[in-house]
């Protein structure tokens, strides 16, 4: 009786000093691992994504909650933790067709994705996003808006820490380098410990769409 008790007393104060240390100046940021271009309504989808204190370290007992909004519907579901470290998923079936705002909370530092198209089961997919399109939506939802501002992104994050993106460009070659190895892009190691690029583990599609919509052409 007496062990089970102080290992709840243990467990208990763990808890404590986990959320006071991630509440006291410290910030995260989420990153989702595969983000749909659309959904069908009714039908769930699994949303999964990695938490990420100070961008590098992953999170372990967090509870996420997801909340859906659109048009006056809400839905809200709980995630729970994978077999990964730091990674959490929640299964998601949004009832009706429309524009759908998906936030992250929970998390140290919400994260709202960009709108989620949702069709009627029987009408068409709509048509592909350019690979612009979907990178600007990756730039969100892989949580690069967390470390780099971005005027030319919607969103709600003030981010800072990382160098501006706006309106930015660069080598093709490079830029897809770096997005799959931040480490072996830099010609030298940064000392700076308040800002690490991490290795997100992007897909090639997804390395393609970021680098489309960074190197994009803007109006004049």
């Amino acid at each position: 009786m007496r062990e089970g008790m102080f290992q709840w007393i243990i467990a208990g104060v763990a808890s404590l000093v986990l959320a006071a240390t991630l509440h006291a100046g410290g910030w995260a940021i989420v990153t989702v691992r595969d983000l749909p271009e659309y959904a069908v309504a009714g039908k769930p989808f699994q949303l999964a994504f990695m938490v990420r204190g100070h961008g590098i370290e992953p999170l372990d007992g967090l509870e996420p909650k997801i909340t859906a909004t659109s048009a006056g519907s809400v839905v809200k579901a709980s995630a729970v933790a994978t077999k990964k470290t730091g990674e959490y998923a929640a299964t998601l079936a949004l009832p009706r067709a429309g524009t759908w705002r998906i936030q992250i909370a929970g998390t140290i530092d919400d994260l709202t994705l960009p709108g989620l198209t949702v069709i009627a089961p029987a009408s068409s997919p709509p048509p592909p996003l350019s690979q612009a399109a979907f990178g600007r939506r990756l730039f969100v939802a892989k949580g690069c808006i967390g470390c780099h501002t971005n005027r030319e992104v919607e969103t709600e994050i003030l981010a800072g820490i990382g160098p501006d993106l706006t309106g930015k460009r660069f080598p093709e070659a490079y830029l897809k380098s770096l997005l799959a190895d931040p480490k072996s892009a830099f010609a030298s190691p940064r000392t700076d410990s308040n800002w690490e690029m991490p290795n997100l583990g992007l897909t090639k599609s997804e390395i393609a769409a970021l680098t489309a919509f960074m190197n994009r052409e803007r109006p004049r």
